[in-house]
């Protein structure tokens, strides 16, 4: 728990910040590649963890991409 807590929360490297146009176009072209695959596609925006990433895609992003 502690370490998935640092990894996830308090690593000062975690980005906390709205995602921005350019992250969530690296997602979406990621997603393509990868599929669900979140720690493969964390390799490409740094500073987001793969749980971020994934709650990022169940939160907002499933929608947009059904419709592409």
């Amino acid at each position: 728990q502690c370490r998935e807590r640092w990894h996830n929360h308090l690593d000062p490297k975690v980005r906390k910040a709205a995602w921005n146009n350019n992250e969530e176009y690296i997602f979406i072209e990621s997603h393509k590649i990868h599929g669900n695959k979140w720690a493969e596609i964390s390799k490409y925006i740094p500073g987001r963890t793969d749980n971020s990433i994934k709650n990022h895609f169940y939160s907002t992003l499933r929608k947009l991409i059904s419709r592409l």
